[in-house]
């Protein structure tokens, strides 16, 4: 039988999609669950679009994709829906928000009938009309998540000061290292102060440095709110609202993420193609 690799290397065996441009592409993920990556992600992207920048959000967790139930929306279309030839790339794409457009992963596994390779293009060519692609992984090391975090120029490791937290994201970023992706930011999410960030962040670092001799940078911190869960929980249009210093810390992080030079830019889409296929 063949495993899910070799069937992603099949369907996409004879496309060709564009190397370079398209959107600059910062992967979300995180070791383990349950540490706010995908609120990160959101609100990341909202403050990016707040300073002009036009942002595409791609819920990259094919299996149990979840943004669009967070942001309360009941998408026309879902990828996997678009992998199965039910509905067309444009049905996919759904604007939740000035300068903000969602992609919902949808659920289910990628099967031999997926039309991978047209939908790796579309996406390949679609990622021109934006400045940002946001690309929230799903938690922890499956094969998948690492594609998508390899795929793309930069990635930022979700946290929290939580000692499996910290675990988990030692086991991630040795991952994406022996993967060559070393364009890895660490943001420390739900802290309760600066203390607890320092000695969180210096022992991931010191495991880091130790034991795969690689440090990643530091993105900064941002601090608990009790806000955000019922913000979620009931389905509320979490880009409408403001969340006291998260909001501040978040705008500051977009504003130090939008005014450093970019990565190579290298499109998402045509690498993630290129990964799959084996070629990188």
């Amino acid at each position: 039988m063949k495993d899910q690799a070799e069937k992603l290397r099949e369907l996409v065996s004879r496309v060709e999609t564009p190397k370079i441009g398209g959107a600059r592409a910062i992967a979300v993920v995180s070791g383990k669950g349950g540490v706010g990556k995908s609120s990160v992600s959101v609100f990341l992207a909202k403050s990016l679009a707040a300073r002009g920048k036009k942002v595409l959000i791609f819920d990259g967790d094919l299996g149990l994709a979840n943004l669009h139930i967070l942001l309360g929306i009941l998408p026309k279309g879902t990828l996997s829906q678009c992998l199965k030839n039910e509905c067309k790339i444009d049905a996919v794409v759904h604007n939740i928000a000035q300068n903000i457009d969602l992609i919902p992963g949808g659920s289910g596994d990628i099967s031999t009938n997926s039309n991978l390779s047209r939908v790796l293009s579309d996406l390949a060519n679609l990622s021109h009309n934006y400045d940002y692609l946001i690309i929230d992984g799903g938690a922890g090391i499956a094969d998948n998540t690492i594609r998508l975090a390899v795929s793309a120029s930069e990635v930022i490791l979700v946290m929290t000061p939580d000692p499996t937290s910290l675990t988990d994201a030692y086991a991630m970023l040795k991952v994406l290292h022996s993967r060559k992706q070393e364009n890895v930011s660490l943001l420390i999410n739900i802290a309760q102060s600066e203390n607890e960030v320092e000695a969180a962040k210096g022992k991931l670092f010191m495991l880091s440095e130790k034991f795969i001799n690689f440090t990643p940078k530091f993105l900064g911190y941002l601090p608990q709110s009790k806000k955000l869960t019922p913000f979620f929980r009931e389905s509320l249009d979490v880009l409408t609202q403001q969340v006291g210093d998260f909001s501040a810390k978040i705008n500051a992080i977009a504003a130090k993420i939008d005014g450093e030079k970019p990565a190579e830019n290298i499109n998402f889409f045509a690498k993630f193609g290129q990964i799959v296929r084996g070629k990188l």
